[in-house]
């Protein structure tokens, strides 16, 4: 019974976080089976918004910072111009130092290589999932590892001169 009644008080919370942040029922895709006490992503997104504007917790946002913070250890870095963007799913294209193409999921589950060629995506290939942009990379180029390893160097350098001074 207690249980019961935990259901459907997360149910009935899931309902007035969706109204409270003027999302139509329809169109938040919650869950339709009120056992599961799991509210979907975009869901917890709409109500960190709500709470804290500045933290929308979409994916094309990693997807971006990490492009910027990355740049210098790849030939060349960009977002999709054809494959569609949504929420929760963005792709972006990487040539390597070693002028190997990739075209990169970015999803909640993490980022994987789908494709060897620029906006493409090649449904034959099965790849792992990577936590981050920066592990992928470092299995996949050599280069880009050693890149990221000499950029450290110098700052670390850079750091050491000025406090010598």
């Amino acid at each position: 019974l207690q249980f019961s009644k935990a259901i459907e008080a997360n149910w009935n919370y899931r309902e007035t976080c969706t109204e409270s942040v003027g999302l139509e029922k329809e169109s938040s895709q919650v869950l339709e089976d009120p056992s599961s006490l799991l509210m979907d992503r975009r869901l917890l997104d709409a109500v960190k918004t709500a709470i804290d504007p500045d933290q929308t917790g979409d994916i094309r946002e990693e997807a971006t910072a990490t492009i910027k913070e990355i740049a210098f250890t790849v030939h060349q870095i960009t977002t999709t111009t054809t494959l569609s963007w949504t929420y929760d799913l963005c792709y972006v294209n990487v040539i390597t130092k070693e002028n190997n193409t990739y075209c990169i999921e970015v999803s909640i589950s993490g980022w994987r290589v789908v494709g060897y060629e620029k906006d493409k995506i090649d449904t034959t290939i099965t790849s792992d999932y990577y936590e981050t942009l920066y592990s992928l990379l470092d299995n996949y180029s050599p280069l880009y590892r050693e890149s990221f390893g000499q950029a450290v160097i110098a700052k670390l350098n850079q750091i050491k001169a000025t406090d010598s001074d």
